[in-house]
């Protein structure tokens, strides 16, 4: 539910966020949930490709050994070039060379390592890819155009293909070098010219009413291009967001289609020259435009000139008419001072700082224009704007809450224009002087790495900085640099990798424990009981509004109390956009910076769907992300064939990573280790509801990669550190041998291997996230501790470095402000949230309105009118999709009628952690074929 890339810098977090952005809407949107961006999806599917080897690109270069990625619908594009260039061309989106006739073998960039992704933008110039015309031919043969050329996975040949547009930019930067006279320039597009788009996703042309000449030409409805630059301007702010971060000095606009939209939306901003809508473009090139970013703290106004330019190659002769006007105002701009040739022969950089290239995630290559580089940011706490700088040193987040600031204030509520560049409810609208916990910390304590070789490190020091772990030293060794006057937190326990949670539907976790009423055969028995749709259906009221949102901070929250930094199982939809939500906790289906998104399939798969298949296929065969699928839950004939249906459809594979699994034979887990699968065990919620789970002598004989999952809280454990309790006394009573440290790498290291985050998180090392959770002491066996341990003795949780849960004297040594602190009762002890956190739809939404609201839905029967407004509200429905929905019964099966004449049953929230569940020992109690496993009483001497 949290998402890293928001403690990364803007020009990082972009990168991540546009290589996702309508591959997630595509996933995970509803057919009923109609969105402007789907006019991309209408252009049809083009010729597309990867790298054919992982991870960094040998050489700082466009054309590298590919491979063949299938027909693909339009991707997003990123700016092009180097981040500071001082000069940014600006389209209304990026040209779509696949469509045209005669362009076919162009190809579709689609890459799955955001290193790769950002190597590729970076360095693209003036051509795009494609595969030779002859070569082109020989692989089609007598196929029509629109189907595969070869398998995925296969070489491709490519080469770059120069684009009329892109060259156009570059015979600009000639003039001006040749009117200067630079005979040691080396200007080019990439370096001192960038190009991007305010819409980040490519089409033929932009149109909205039918071309005569190009009949085929896909047309957008105006709705849908309102929408289109409201979504992704306006709402995301993917271009503005680059804009404040490149700050470039001189603004080309192209096309009179890109001349309308710039002006509408930046009219309030521009100081001088005044353009209009409609405007000829002569007249504009005629006269100085001048666009503001706003102040800087002497008073001196941070600017751009804007040149509005014809489209090169959608009017050449009109581009060619009116070169000389655009050279001669890039030349009037060196006069002025505003652009300089350095000593390198490119154009020196604007003020602003960028790690682009070379940042704690990902390393392209060195930045050729570090000295050049001066930050804007002062510090941390209260960032400041400052003119000139000495130093080239950049703090990442300092600098991305100086860009904030300065965004902020072009677009907020105290801006010239806060009705058309404005914030939606619950999306940040940045402050300068917002408070925040520092970014860098020292914890002192035992630490238990969970490396390869579970080193515990004795009386050591954690040094974390901007989200990661720079260093791990003895206590008593010298710092690294840097560090010597940060202050240095005894945490009195011992430190561990943060918990991850592999199985769960976290929206469900509002509601009490369930006491099952029978041994269940299959899940399909379970989900037709009525009192389980009466319970089950109180979320119906809970899933949009205000009340979703209430169930979202208060089953974080749950997660995060009892040491859970990383969960699998959460989606919203906000603003129209659906997939995986994110909030303070990380979400295994959110892409991060070395974390691969995972897909997930709750519904059953149809074997008789033959796009279904092929579907689950290509997931669960892939080596680079993983798909979690409820694999044969229960105990029945019902439950083995869909394990059947995957062994008959060979359908294993080393992205499989299969829920519960307890209907499988023996001998399936030998098939699982064989085919590279994984599996998550949750024996808390097989014993409540079918009495049995995982034999786990043949299970670990297997060699199956496993980890734990809590499932959710109606028939699951609360959280890991109940859950591997459970799991021990499952073990004990088989006579299982499972040592305490396998158990916790079950929820750290190993959990975080079998979702392909073991780069990022699942252990303490350098260079990994600073994921962590504090126990308190350090004497006894640090795993048996962990086992031992309620949500009592967590002292501090940290995501990101950030602290989100802690004891009053660790959060006053790590300096968390106080006011915008929580305090939550946690047994006898009271603990300190810090739950905020901008960019997310629960900014500012605390938990006791959470309380307040779900005391309120969950304990009436009556249907609140506000519940219903909810649900119409155009762009503030925040809504949680229920997996319940996702799956829903076949109306042919005993039991649907059943479900929709179910009257949901009042209830009181859940607990937040087991310290004060009285209702889950009285459900569990009365479950006679859990009991007959688990010894509840011993259970429970845990928690007295």
């Amino acid at each position: 539910m949290t998402d890293s890339v928001r403690k990364l810098p803007t020009e990082v977090e972009l990168a991540i966020r546009l290589q996702d952005c309508l591959a997630e809407r595509r996933t995970y949107e509803r057919a009923d949930q109609a969105h402007a961006c789907e006019f991309f999806a209408d252009q049809g599917a083009f010729h597309s490709f990867d790298l054919r080897d992982g991870g960094p690109p040998p050489k700082p270069d466009l054309v590298q050994p590919a491979s063949y990625a299938g027909m693909r619908r339009v991707t997003p594009e990123m700016l092009s070039g180097c981040r500071k260039a001082p000069i940014m061309a600006v389209g209304i989106n990026p040209n779509l060379p696949g469509f045209w006739q005669g362009r076919r073998n162009a190809l579709l960039p689609v890459f799955d390592d955001v290193l790769q992704y950002a190597h590729h933008y970076r360095y693209r110039a003036i051509g795009k890819l494609q595969i030779p015309r002859d070569q082109y031919k020989k692989l089609r043969g007598d196929r029509p155009e629109d189907e595969p050329l070869v398998d995925e996975g296969a070489a491709i040949p490519t080469e770059l293909a120069d684009q009329t547009m892109y060259k156009a930019y570059q015979s600009l930067l000639d003039g001006l070098a040749e009117a200067m006279g630079w005979s040691n320039a080396k200007l080019s597009v990439g370096e001192d010219l960038s190009y991007g788009n305010m819409v980040a996703c490519g089409s033929p042309r932009w149109i909205t009413r039918p071309d005569a000449e190009e009949p085929t030409l896909p047309v957008m409805k105006p709705a849908q291009q309102r929408g289109i630059v409201q979504e992704c301007f306006v709402e995301r702010q993917h271009f503005l967001r680059q804009l404040f971060q490149s700050l470039p000095q001189v603004l080309m606009v192209f096309s009179a289609a890109t001349r309308d939209a710039f002006i509408r939306v930046m009219k309030d901003h521009f100081i001088e020259g005044d353009p209009q809508i409609g405007e000829d473009i002569d007249a504009l090139l005629d006269r100085k435009i001048v666009l503001r970013y706003g102040e800087l703290p002497n008073g001196k106004d941070l600017t751009a000139r804007v040149l509005f330019v014809p489209h090169a190659s959608g009017n050449p002769a009109a581009f060619k008419a009116t070169r000389q006007k655009v050279v001669d105002a890039l030349v009037s701009e060196v006069k002025a001072k505003h652009l300089s040739l350095g000593s390198d022969g490119h154009l020196k950089r604007p003020i602003g700082g960028c790690t682009f290239c070379d940042n704690a995630l990902y390393r392209i290559g060195e930045c050729d224009y570090r000295s050049q580089l001066v930050p804007l940011a002062a510090n941390t706490n209260a960032p400041q704007l400052r003119a000139a700088a000495t130093s080239t040193e950049i703090d990442a987040l300092q600098e991305r809450a100086a860009q904030e600031a300065l965004l902020a204030r072009f677009v907020g509520p105290n801006g010239s224009d806060s009705g058309r560049l404005h914030a939606i409810r619950g999306v940040r609208q940045p402050s300068a002087a917002a408070a925040a916990p520092p970014t860098q910390h020292v914890l002192l304590g035992r630490v238990a790495t969970m490396n390869d070789n579970f080193d515990v490190l004795e009386d050591h020091a954690v040094y974390i900085k901007n989200g990661v772990i720079e260093a791990l030293r003895p206590a008593n060794a010298q710092a690294p640099a840097g560090y010597e006057n940060t202050a240095r937190v005894n945490t009195g326990g011992t430190i561990y990798p943060g918990f991850i949670d592999l199985h769960n539907h976290v929206a469900y976790n509002v509601l009490p424990p369930w006491p099952v009423p029978k041994q269940f055969g299959d899940r399909g028995e379970w989900r037709r009981n009525r009192d389980y749709e009466q319970r089950v259906g109180l979320m119906g009221r809970l899933k949009a509004g205000d009340p979703a949102r209430a169930v979202a901070r208060f089953v974080e929250v749950k997660a995060l109390l009892g040491g859970v930094t990383t969960l699998q199982g959460m989606r919203s939809s906000f603003q129209s956009v659906t997939g995986a939500m994110r909030g303070l906790v990380r979400n295994v289906e959110q892409r991060g910076a070395d974390m691969p998104g995972a897909g997930s399939g709750v519904i059953d798969l149809d074997v008789k769907n033959e796009q279904a298949i092929a579907h689950f296929r290509a997931a669960a065969t892939s080596t680079k992300s993983s798909y979690f699928y409820h694999l044969s839950e229960g105990v029945n004939p019902a439950a083995l064939k869909f394990w059947n249906d995957l062994v008959d459809h060979s359908l294993l594979g080393p992205g499989l990573c299969g829920i519960h699994c307890l209907g499988i034979p023996t001998s399936g887990y030998a098939a699982m280790a064989a085919a590279g699968a994984a599996l998550v065990w949750s024996p808390t919620s097989n014993l409540m509801l079918y009495g049995k789970t995982l034999p786990l002598k043949e299970m670990l004989q297997s060699g199956v990669k496993w980890s734990l999952g809590c499932d959710w809280s109606p028939s699951g454990g609360k959280n890991p550190l109940f859950e591997v309790k459970v799991a021990r006394m499952v073990a004990q009573q088989q006579g299982c041998p499972l040592p305490a440290r396998e158990l916790v790498a079950a929820i750290t290291r190993n959990a975080a291997r079998n979702v392909r985050w073991d780069r990022a998180v699942g252990k303490i090392a350098e260079r990994m996230r600073a994921d962590l959770v504090v126990l308190t002491g350090h004497t006894k066996d640090p795993y048996e501790q962990l086992i031992d341990a309620t949500e009592a003795a967590v002292t501090l949780v940290m995501i990101d470095g950030v602290p989100r849960v802690g004891s009053d004297k660790l959060f006053d040594l790590l300096d968390v402000p106080a006011g915008p602190r929580e305090r939550v009762d946690v047994g006898r002890r009271k603990q300190q949230l810090w739950l905020i956190e901008p960019d997310t739809p629960l900014h500012g939404f605390t938990l006791t309105q959470a309380r307040q609201i779900l005391d309120e839905r969950m304990t009436t029967t009556e249907e609140p009118v506000a519940h219903r407004m909810a649900l119409s509200e155009e762009f503030d429905a925040f809504q949680l999709v229920l997996d319940d929905e996702m799956a829903p019964l076949p109306s042919t099966e005993l039991g649907f009628v059943a479900r929709a004449a179910a009257v949901p049953i009042p209830q009181a929230p859940d607990k937040l952690t087991v310290l004060e569940d009285e209702p889950l020992w009285a459900a569990l109690e009365s479950i006679e074929h859990f009991k007959a496993v688990i010894d509840l009483a011993r259970l429970r001497k845990y928690y007295a």
